[in-house]
């Protein structure tokens, strides 16, 4: 599932909700104690694979993680809303039938031990394998 993580963190970058200028870094399956500002993309599993003839496809899911700066809720819950609107529904590369969130909204987690807002918002992507 690396290439996943690589996929989806590199989408994000692509569309400036990530890197650059924007102050937010991506990290693949590592919430790092720095910098304040992380969106984090880890895999969390999936369906069971299709079996059938012809074309193979995977099911696969993923949870992405926004950790904004001490005390901002509203700069967190922002960023979440951008990675929703950058993924679902979105075309990931050539080997991607789907990509969509699973839930309306994102999960808010409360406040780490240094005043940061965390929240998650999963993910379903349909990858064919060839």
């Amino acid at each position: 599932m690396a290439a996943l993580l690589d996929d989806v963190a590199a989408f994000l970058d692509a569309q400036g909700v990530t890197g650059g200028a924007t102050g937010w870094t991506v990290f693949k399956s590592f919430v790092p104690p720095s910098p304040d500002q992380v969106v984090v993309v880890a895999e969390t599993g999936g369906g069971e694979p299709d079996q059938t003839e012809g074309d193979k496809f995977e099911e696969v899911t993923f949870q992405v993680r926004v950790r904004g700066a001490p005390m901002d809720y509203a700069g967190a819950r922002a960023k979440a809303r951008d990675v929703y609107l950058a993924l679902n529904d979105a075309s990931l590369g050539a080997d991607y039938v789907f990509c969509y969130a699973t839930q309306a909204g994102p999960a808010p987690l409360g406040y780490d031990s240094n005043d940061r807002p965390e929240l998650t918002w999963n993910f379903r992507a349909l990858i064919r394998r060839t």
